[in-house]
């Protein structure tokens, strides 16, 4: 269903491809906001749905793959009518194996609500069904006459997809549903959620999940909820996390959940934060006239520079000019000359 598709027949070409903008072909174009591809070529022409094996067999081996197991999270973006059998497909297959073999589900839905045609329906069907798993029958004509119109189906095929439609809104924990304009929504908000309500991730993990996404917000709202509790090391682990990638937000959210830097922030921690590659580059070698990156910074060094103090990661260390290292390790003084800046303000990068 590729549009220009003997272009990418070799290998090691390299493919100028410019999609044309106002497409009015049945043939789908590259969508250039992509960055990578799969090609599957099974000897059809024009004809929808035959790279659908191949994709639930891919998906199904990256959710299984029992060394390093990756989330899979189905994004239903407008679709036709075989989108709307996919997703069928994918729950039903995830109840029955849930039910006979006591297989956790694998793979989450997050349904676009307001792209058009099936994600609509399945919208639509998803806030319309009743707690028992049944539409009205009022509901029920509704959506009969609306797939009636959107795929220009018979009444059999109708009754058929609003089936399906059906038995997928009913697994509501499979579900997300992410309205354009909502609130606080956004894509990867949605993406995000859906997989912190399947994966059945610890709290710990769900906060390493919302750390590499750096969504703060859903941390605050979604992880540190009242009863959980948490311990000192993985609180210490998500805020050296934090600290390396530049994390502000979530340095701050970790400060009103328990964190302490007095506690928190050792000579060992302090000097991996000076050599840490993690996060934007910072300038404290070029500031210490050594060229090298390999060059592994000492705490030694740091209390050498000429400065009246040093700032990192919201941390202020008020050190006279001549203070000397003996000085600088004595625990107590340390703990003395530090004074936390909870503003997180714009600060020097050392």
């Amino acid at each position: 269903m590729l549009k220009r598709r003997n272009r990418f027949v070799g290998a090691d070409l390299t493919v100028h491809y410019a999609p044309n903008q106002f497409n009015k072909s049945r043939l789908a174009e590259l969508n250039d906001r992509h960055s990578y591809f799969i090609f599957a070529d099974n000897g059809t022409v024009g004809r929808y749905g035959s790279e659908i094996i191949l994709r639930k067999r891919l998906e199904t081996y990256l959710a299984q793959n029992s060394t390093c197991s990756i989330p899979v999270v189905c994004v239903v973006l407008e679709g036709g009518a075989f989108t709307i059998k996919i997703v069928h497909d994918y729950i039903t297959r995830q109840v029955k194996e849930l039910m006979v073999f006591d297989v956790p589900y694998r793979t989450y839905l997050v349904v676009c609500d307001g792209s058009g045609r099936a994600a609509d329906l399945l919208a639509f069907t998803h806030h319309a069904i009743g707690d028992d798993g049944k539409l009205s029958d009022s509901v029920h004509t509704q959506l009969m006459s609306l797939v009636e119109m959107v795929f220009n189906y018979d009444e059999k095929n109708s009754e058929r997809t609003v089936r399906h439609l059906v038995e997928c809104a009913r697994e509501r924990n499979l579900m997300t549903v992410f309205r354009l304009g909502e609130q606080r929504q956004d894509v990867d908000h949605a993406i995000l959620t859906a997989l912190l309500k399947g994966q059945n991730l610890s709290s710990p993990e769900q906060l390493q999940l919302a750390l590499a996404w750096n969504r703060a917000d859903i941390a605050r709202s979604e992880i540190f909820t009242l009863g959980t509790e948490w311990g000192t090391q993985d609180l210490h682990n998500a805020m050296m996390e934090a600290l390396c990638h530049d994390r502000t937000d979530f340095v701050q959210l970790l400060l009103e959940n328990g964190v302490s830097m007095h506690r928190f922030l050792t000579y060992g921690r302090l000097e991996h934060l000076y050599n840490t590659d993690k996060g934007p580059p910072h300038t404290l070698l070029s500031k210490m006239g050594i060229a090298s990156r390999r060059h592994r910074v000492k705490l030694t060094d740091v209390s050498s520079l000429p400065l009246t103090y040093i700032v990192l990661f919201g941390i202020r260390l008020d050190i006279p000019w001549k203070t000397s290292w003996a000085t600088l390790t004595n625990p107590t003084i340390l703990r003395t000359i530090s004074k936390p800046n909870t503003s997180f303000s714009q600060i020097d990068d050392m």
